[in-house]
């Protein structure tokens, strides 16, 4: 999961099997903060973030600590 601010989380996909009948917080987001994308991975993949004025930052994966 990807926020606008640049807030990176790694949840195991197991977290989400069993959604309570209330519902599941998945991230907690700031006001100022919302949700760019979600996808979903296998640890082979490298993170890239792009700006729209361009800067970029590229990571492993594995360098994000699962939460």
């Amino acid at each position: 999961m990807v926020t606008k601010k640049g807030t990176v989380k790694k949840t195991p996909i197991e977290e989400f099997a069993n959604v309570r009948k209330n519902g599941l917080t998945a991230i907690n987001l700031k006001e100022d903060d919302e949700l760019i994308e979600v996808k979903t991975t296998n640890e082979n993949f490298e993170i890239f973030l792009v700006t729209k004025n361009g800067m970029c930052i590229r990571f492993k994966e594995t360098d994000v600590r699962a939460t």
